[in-house]
């Protein structure tokens, strides 16, 4: 399928089947130039990148509610200087505890094996995420810089297109 700023609808010059029908006719194929001409990208493409937000759970938890505070300001911070950016927050959250988690892979019989639990014991978990959508990775990069010099550890993925 064409992306969106690919497809265009090309006006008929006299009413007639091709405009009600949305199929391009003679007139709008014969004009001055021929061919229809291409339209032009206004904005950059956007892109859409994944941050992962891992941490050691069990440290968190024991972390005094100050800690906490410090950290729900700082991730509010990150949403505004994302906006402020032209950055499109498209969903994110944080994440139930890896105790919760259940890991499925394929079983020997043909069928899914299923545990309770991480898919493997690691001394960090992913913790919360965002989906952002950008059209200027380098300035989302420097957003995501200075939201881990505040002590936040993060992974920067583009996601595959």
């Amino acid at each position: 399928m064409a992306p969106s700023w690919w497809v265009r609808q090309v006006p008929s010059r006299k009413p007639g089947p091709s405009v009600d029908s949305g199929r391009v006719g003679p007139s709008e194929w014969w004009g001055r130039n021929r061919w229809p001409r291409s339209p032009r990208r206004r904005t950059a493409p956007m892109s859409r990148y994944l941050i992962l937000l891992p941490a050691p759970e069990a440290e968190w938890a024991e972390l005094p509610s100050e800690e906490h505070d410090k950290g729900h300001r700082s991730h509010l911070q990150f949403q505004e200087e994302l906006t402020a950016g032209g950055h499109t927050v498209v969903t994110g959250g944080p994440l139930d505890s890896s105790d919760r988690a259940t890991s499925m892979r394929p079983g020997a019989d043909g069928q899914a094996l299923v545990t309770d639990g991480p898919f493997s014991e690691t001394a960090e978990q992913v913790v919360g995420f965002y989906l952002v959508e950008s059209g200027d990775e380098a300035d989302l990069r420097a957003v995501c810089q200075r939201f881990a010099a505040r002590g936040e550890h993060i992974e920067f993925r583009r996601m595959a297109e």
